[in-house]
């Protein structure tokens, strides 16, 4: 079973990675343009990366990341809700 800790430690991986910083360096109020010069182009290939690696489809145009914190919250909101949507598939059609 996978701890939040390990889910933390999964996503700073992953932002490191693509933002080319030691995950070490990152904190939670680590700014993702101001403090690592990140980009429009970085951003999106984060999201990408984090994509492929949870298995989800974000949608980000309409929330606002700006830190590493905002990253690691949004991200287990995301894997939150597809975890519920997976143990309760709605209401079933009678046939």
């Amino acid at each position: 079973m996978e701890t939040q800790a390990d889910l933390d430690n999964q996503i700073y991986q992953i932002i490191a990675k693509m933002l080319r910083v030691k995950a070490e360096n990152l904190r939670p109020e680590t700014r993702l343009r101001e403090d690592l010069g990140a980009d429009s182009l970085d951003l999106t290939e984060v999201v990408m990366e984090l994509e492929v690696h949870f298995g989800l489809n974000l949608n980000t145009r309409e929330v606002h990341i700006s830190t590493v914190a905002e990253v690691v919250s949004y991200m287990k909101d995301s894997l939150a809700a597809r975890d519920q949507a997976e143990q309760d598939p709605g209401p079933q059609a009678n046939v």
